[in-house]
């Protein structure tokens, strides 16, 4: 009984190390990012994303904002939730982006070049690493992928500064939680729809005042309502509007 369990034993362990080689050929891996990589579908997928997370955080907002303590909790858990997405998405653009590059003799070659230091004067310490041997890859994708969300995080963490200070002298602007909303929202609709974000909350607060007072008999409105519908509208219009107001140009 003991040598046939052992030879089961192995012939399972074979099976299982047959499977995990496959699943993890590389070959496959490139073509399965280099497909994603070609779908327009893909490249929709932080739109996808947004309109899903904002109608999310309105469901949530509008069955808890009476349990503030609940109603903060949640809120950061978005904020973490953003964060990750952003991460996981610009992690397959980089990975992808250099199966593609070496799938075609053309623009291998751009794998191993470096960027002259000239050019990255506003790199700071990070023009070290681009001059070297792959820089223009690194640069490509630090610049591309990568940059926005650092600037997008940074903006958004002093627009949530900018709310906890008004928070602190006016209260009755807020409730708790809605200032993590805000910072979750703006991180989510990120640079350079911020700038049609921002404006959007104080344009709305108006109209959502009067819908709610109508609808809903509520005298008071916070800033949560008007974050929520302004970042549905910038997700959706975002790209547009930028091209109306001629904002196109500040985009990464």
């Amino acid at each position: 009984m003991i040598g046939k369990y052992r030879v089961r034993h192995s012939k399972y362990l074979k099976v299982i190390e047959l499977d995990f080689t496959n699943c993890y050929d590389m070959q496959m891996i490139r073509r399965l990012f280099e497909q994603l990589f070609s779908q327009d579908v893909f490249w929709k997928l932080p739109v996808i994303f947004a309109i899903i997370f904002t109608l999310t955080a309105g469901y949530l907002y509008f069955k808890h904002k009476s349990n503030e303590d609940y109603l903060k909790k949640i809120s950061k858990k978005g904020i973490y939730t953003v964060f990750g997405f952003k991460i996981i998405y610009a992690v397959f653009l980089t990975f992808a982006q250099y199966f593609v590059w070496d799938n075609n003799g053309l623009t291998r070659a751009l794998l191993k070049l470096p960027v002259e230091g000239r050019a990255l004067l506003s790199f700071g310490f990070l023009s070290k690493f681009f001059e070297r041997d792959g820089g223009y890859y690194y640069f490509y994708v630090f610049a591309r992928y990568w940059l926005v969300i650092i600037i997008s995080f940074a903006v958004a963490y002093l627009f949530y500064l900018l709310l906890k200070g008004l928070k602190k002298y006016k209260e009755r602007f807020f409730i708790g939680g809605e200032p993590e909303i805000g910072f979750a929202l703006a991180f989510l609709i990120g640079w350079p729809d911020f700038v049609l974000f921002l404006p959007g909350i104080f344009i709305l607060i108006i109209p959502v005042s009067i819908f709610r007072m109508i609808i809903f008999k509520d005298k008071l409105t916070t800033l949560g309502w008007p974050f929520i519908v302004s970042a549905i509208l910038a997700t959706i219009l975002g790209y547009s509007l930028l091209d109306i107001f001629g904002l196109a140009p500040i985009s990464i």
